[in-house]
């Protein structure tokens, strides 16, 4: 009786430290099987954005109906004042409309879908280099909240949303 009892708390204690670690290794979780064709009972999805193609601090990505969208997914907006390679939004202006900036150039990432020759850069008043899509410049708007806001659309009948051409 005493040898079952023994065993019996034995076989007890490796059960709970089975089922609460024991300090093992953590186990990797499964991946599902990537699928080779496409799954036709599945609901249908909405396909976003491409992630980008290179790193780089300035990024422009375009979602499901053409609007261009900068790295955190806030619309970008063209200012009908503005003229190529040249912003007329300076100082009051940028505090609603920020211009989208990037460090150089050759730091600006575009998501996929989207063609280099489109975009350019050129250097600000304030010494800053600002995006341009097809010699648009690029701008966000303070008062959009959250991603994919288009509150900066239509104001003053001067500033759109920009869309992939």
């Amino acid at each position: 009786m005493r040898r079952q009892w023994l065993l019996l708390s034995l076989a007890t204690a490796v059960l709970i430290l089975g089922c609460f670690g024991g300090g093992g290794p953590t186990p990797t979780p499964i991946q599902p099987p990537i699928a080779s064709f496409p799954d036709f009972f599945a609901a249908p999805t909405t396909v976003l954005p491409s992630p980008t193609i290179a790193v780089g601090v300035g990024t422009v990505n375009a979602d499901a109906s053409g609007v261009l969208l900068n790295a955190q997914g806030f619309t970008l907006y063209t200012f009908d004042n503005d003229a190529p390679d040249s912003s007329a939004c300076a100082e009051d202006c940028t505090a609603d409309y920020q211009p989208l900036t990037v460090p150089s150039a050759q730091q600006l990432t575009l998501g996929l879908g989207l063609t280099a020759a489109d975009f350019s850069t050129f250097m600000r008043g304030d010494g800053s280099t600002q995006v341009e899509y097809r010699q648009h410049p690029l701008y966000t708007y303070a008062g959009d909240e959250n991603p994919g806001d288009m509150l900066g659309d239509g104001i003053g009948g001067v500033w759109h949303t920009a869309r992939k051409q």
